[in-house]
């Protein structure tokens, strides 16, 4: 196994999450959802705008609105 310094694996390993993260987001679905109030609180049902297929469970990643492009 040859050496790296640790500065050349922290950059691969940031290049590498990275890369996983623009992947995550190509990975994206226009949905429409409904909002369900129940005594339990509330839910947000998401439904895929083309194929209708719902949503069990989401994985959601928020954005600063000052850190948008």
């Amino acid at each position: 196994m040859t050496s790296r310094p640790a500065s050349a694996m922290s950059a691969a390993l940031d290049a590498e999450l990275k890369q996983q993260e623009d992947e995550e987001t190509q990975n994206y679905f226009e949905c429409v959802g409904d909002r369900i109030d129940t005594d339990k609180g509330t839910r947000l049902a998401l439904i895929d705008a083309e194929s209708g297929d719902r949503f069990k469970s989401i994985r959601a990643k928020f954005q600063r609105l000052d850190e948008l492009p």
